[in-house]
Parts: structure tokens; C-alpha cells; sequence
């Protein structure tokens, strides 16, 4: 079998009408299916030219573009593994990185010292063929693609992922939304378009000067998302916010939008009701997954959120995930990581593990932190990863989850697990965001909120509030500015920059 992206390129490619697979807002450009197998089949016979071969790292750093598709295309037929790596990364850990994968070739537009990178220029010149090339024939297990994560816990982590994984997620993901007719993707992550490409969509790569959610133009967004095509859309829990704002601030609608997707801890219930408010066709939905394991665990859409979080957000009880793919298996496993045998029953709470077609098997030359997070069950083949999540699974199957395994506090009144306690103050609060700190060394609570809002809550709501999950008393504390937040997708709470903050502060309770 060649690599079934590629394949599903080719299908498009080799149909009767001419279809589109990328727009460049940009350039204002279509790119035909059969012109980006053509410009793909070229990258990888230039690939070939240079001595790569299947199975070599070949890192890009280059932006979303109709370029980067070409490329990554490229890849796929000649069997090399395109590798995503943000050159932003920390410079040592960047320099560890590059180490452990020794790419056999770097494309960049810009220099990364002290490393050799290509232009894509190198792979894109046109060459005279007798016959086209003819791609690779690879197997389900073969590494396809690899992308590293954040680093947000340390040193980035390459993620290998399998073609029988990129297939199982194209299909889910097609299937799930298939009531819709999507037929085009407005794309903010660069693997994101070669999927909508691999789903048959039309990729549409927007023309903007910075992709943080924080500080992208939404008005020039929001136009060529109704100009050039949005039938799908994922986009942080911050980019939705600022999108809800600017609606409700300009009398906007967003009805060209047909699905909306979005996806994070910080994930705010009534800010996408509000976004709901603005457009009459965009149906909301809120997948669960991790760069390990490929969209969907879980999803869950607004309605549903709305419903379970009215009957346990807002008592404490935890952050509705959804019921499990059909495919995938969600279970949860005791919080002290000691046996993996044995899975609690319904309502305990535990880490959750997840196994189906989905999941990827290892971390890329890193053998410690794959036997860390992965592991088997005895007589069986399947593996499963642990997500680094607690939370539990009800008696009706929904997945809950409650905090960042990292994040749980051992405190005196029991273990705290933070990302839950700030939904449900946020969800009280009709706030966006909160930080919820402890310290340990003192054993007090504080609760931080933006000074923006914190004049609109009420410390007598807030003593009442933790009351009801008998909290003691806690310290509330006013912000300067929006909470810090992870730079990608401004969306993660940075809670060691709110705690370092805290120690130089004397702690003021808000009247």
C-alpha cells in the first residue's frame, strides 16, 4: 500500500472534474488536486535526487502554506518522515532535540543557527520527468508523519505517528462530521490542512500576520473565513472567546461557519453558549485528545456540555469529557501508578488510559518515558497510554475529567485537583478564567482572578461557593492583566508564573 493520505490525494487527483484542494488567502490561489499531486510527486523525485530515502527525518519549519503541503506530500511518496519541531523551543532543548533525531535534512525559509537548513525552493524546482514517481509501498505500522510536543513538561517529546493511526483519524473524523457536507477547512495548525486534504476537504490556508489566538486580527479572520470557505473550524477556547466578543460588541453573525471545534481544559461552557448566541447553523463540538493519542477519545457536543455541566460542574464534580469513540476504550487506573492490571469501577477516581487505533506507541529514542506512559495488559497486544489526566467514568459511561495529574494537591482537606475547581468557580462566577493556587508551605488557598472581572464578583458568593464543597477559607486575589497563559494556544493556565507572582506578593482580599 503507498501512504494513504497520498492515496486519498490521488483519488481526488485522478477524478474526471478538476477539484480544488487548498486556498491561499494570501495569493487569492487555488491549488487543484491534480496540481498538488503533480508539485508532490516533483518534491519527491527531487527527495530521491538527494539520497533520501524511506524512513529519514526530514524537519519542517516553514509555515502553513501551499508550500509546506507539497512538501509534506513529497514526503509521504518517497517514504521519508516529515518532522514538525518548533524552532521556537528553547535553545537547548531545541539543540537535545535535533541531537536525538539527526534529520537527514532541515527545510526552512529562515536560518536556525547553528544548524544547515534547505529553502524549499531546493525541493520545489520544477524537474523534466519521463515518467511520474512512483510511490513507496509502505505497511500500517510504518512511521508517517512526527510531530514533538510543547514541552510544557519538560524537555519536547517526538511523537511517531503510525499510517494505520493518520488513516483511523481521517476516517473517524470524516465519518463523525459527514451529516454536515463539509467541503472546507479554514486551517490554523499546519497538519491540520493535510488532513482536511486527506478528508477531501478544500484546505484553506488564511493570510495572517501572527497565529496566536491572542493576537490574531479577528475582523480580518472572521472575512476570509466568510469569503473563502469555514464549513470546519478548530481554533483554541481563547480564539473563540475574542471571536464571541468582537460578535456581540459589532452586532456580527458567524452563520457561514457549519461546525465549530475546539478542545482544552480551559474549554468555558458559557463562553461557547455565548458564541452559540452568534450564529444560527454552527453546531459546537469538543473533542478530547492529546498529541499521543489522534483525535477523538471523546466528543462531546454543546448541548450535551451545557446539560451534564449544569448537573456536575456545578457542584464540583468535574468537566464532562463525553462518551468514548466506539472505537477507542477509555478506562481509569489508580492515581498512584502502581498497577495497571486493574481498572477501577464507575464513579472512583484515577488517571485515565485510553487504547483503540488511535493511540501511539512510543516517544522517538526516549524508551524511558514510553515504559513510563505506556503499557499492556497481560495476554494482550494493545497498548495503552496514560494522559497524564485524572478523572473518572460515570455510571452511564461519560468521561470526567478533573485535573492535570500534575496539578492534583495533597491539601487538609483532602486532594485538590485545580482545572475542575476553577470551572466551577468560573461557572458560578459567569468569569472566563480563574487560577486556583496552593501553598503548601502555608496551607492557604487563593484564588486568582483577572482585576478586570474580579470587580464584578462577590467575596460573600465566593465564601458561600466553597462552602458547598467544603473548601476552607480562601484568599481572593485580584490580577493585573488577563491570566498567563501558554504562548500556542493562550489558552493553558501557566500556574508556575501565577504562583512565583503570588510569593512576591502580600496577599489583598478583595472586598
Amino acid at each position: 500500500m503507498i501512504n494513504p493520505m497520498l492515496h486519498s490525494l490521488v483519488t481526488r487527483a485522478t477524478c474526471a472534474q478538476s477539484n480544488p484542494a487548498i486556498f491561499d488567502c494570501s495569493s487569492i490561489n487555488e491549488l487543484s488536486s491534480q496540481q498538488l499531486l503533480s508539485d508532490a510527486l516533483n518534491v519527491a523525485s527531487n527527495l530521491e535526487n538527494l539520497n533520501l530515502k524511506k524512513g529519514d527525518h526530514i524537519v519542517l519549519t516553514i509555515p502553513c502554506s501551499e508550500n509546506f503541503c507539497k512538501i509534506v506530500y513529497g514526503c509521504f511518496a518517497v517514504g521519508c518522515i516529515p518532522t514538525l519541531l518548533d524552532p521556537a523551543t528553547p535553545e537547548a532543548d531545541l539543540h537535545e532535540c535535533v541531537r536525538e533525531l539527526n534529520p537527514s535534512l532541515w527545510i526552512s525559509e529562515q536560518p536556525v543557527e547553528p544548524f544547515e537548513v534547505t529553502p524549499p525552493s531546493t525541493l520545489l524546482k520544477n524537474k523534466i520527468q519521463e515518467q511520474p514517481f512512483e510511490p513507496v509501498q509502505i505497511e500500517p505500522s510504518d512511521t508517517c508523519m512526527m510531530l514533538y510536543t510543547t514541552g510544557t513538561t519538560g524537555l519536547p517529546k517526538g511523537v511517531p505517528w503510525t499510517s494505520s493511526q493518520l488513516l483511523s483519524h481521517i476516517q473517524t473524523q470524516k465519518n463523525s462530521y459527514k451529516k454536515y457536507d463539509i467541503r472546507t477547512e479554514f486551517v490554523f495548525f499546519s497538519h491540520l490542512a493535510i488532513f482536511a486534504i486527506a478528508m477531501g476537504r478544500v484546505a484553506v490556508i488564511p493570510d495572517l500576520e501572527n497565529t496566536q489566538p491572542n493576537l490574531i486580527s479577528i475582523e480580518h479572520m472572521l472575512h476570509q473565513m466568510k469569503v473563502y470557505g469555514s464549513d470546519y473550524v478548530f481554533a483554541s477556547p481563547a480564539l473563540w472567546k475574542r471571536v464571541s466578543e468582537h460578535c456581540e460588541k459589532l452586532k456580527k453573525r458567524i452563520d457561514f461557519i457549519k461546525v465549530i471545534s475546539t478542545a482544552g481544559a480551559s474549554v468555558n461552557v458559557k463562553s461557547l453558549l455565548k458564541l452559540k448566541n452568534n450564529t444560527d447553523n454552527a453546531s459546537i463540538y469538543i473533542p478530547y485528545a492529546s498529541t499521543e493519542v489522534l483525535m477523538p477519545i471523546c466528543c462531546i457536543s454543546l448541548d450535551d456540555l451545557e446539560y451534564l455541566s449544569n448537573k456536575g460542574l456545578s457542584s464540583g464534580r468535574g468537566i464532562p469529557l463525553g462518551r468514548p469513540s466506539p472505537d477507542m476504550n477509555v478506562e481509569i487506573i489508580s492515581l498512584d501508578n502502581q498497577d495497571t492490571n486493574k481498572f477501577l469501577a464507575n464513579n472512583e477516581i484515577g488517571q485515565i488510559v485510553v487504547s483503540g487505533p488511535r493511540v501511539t506507541t512510543e516517544y522517538f529514542k526516549r524508551p524511558e518515558l514510553t515504559l513510563n506512559a505506556k503499557f499492556k495488559l497481560s495476554g494482550n497486544d494493545d497498548v495503552w497510554h496514560k494522559m497524564g489526566d485524572v478523572g473518572y467514568k460515570d455510571s452511564n459511561n461519560v468521561i470526567w475529567f478533573l485535573s492535570r495529574l500534575k496539578h492534583v494537591e495533597k491539601t487538609s482537606f483532602g486532594l485538590m485537583y485545580p482545572d475542575c475547581l476553577e470551572q466551577y468557580f468560573n461557572f458560578h462566577l459567569n468569569i472566563h478564567t480563574s487560577s486556583l493556587i496552593y501553598n503548601k508551605s502555608t496551607g492557604s488557598l487563593s484564588l486568582v482572578i483577572p482585576e478586570s472581572v474580579c470587580k464584578e464578583t462577590e467575596a460573600k458568593k465566593i465564601i458561600r461557593l466553597c462552602e458547598d464543597i467544603k473548601i476552607p477559607h480562601i484568599n481572593i486575589v485580584k490580577f493585573p492583566s488577563e491570566l498567563p497563559t501558554d504562548t500556542r494556544h493562550n489558552s493553558k493556565i501557566d500556574r508556575g508564573k501565577i504562583s512565583s507572582w503570588l510569593s512576591l506578593k502580600q496577599l489583598n482580599r478583595v472586598i
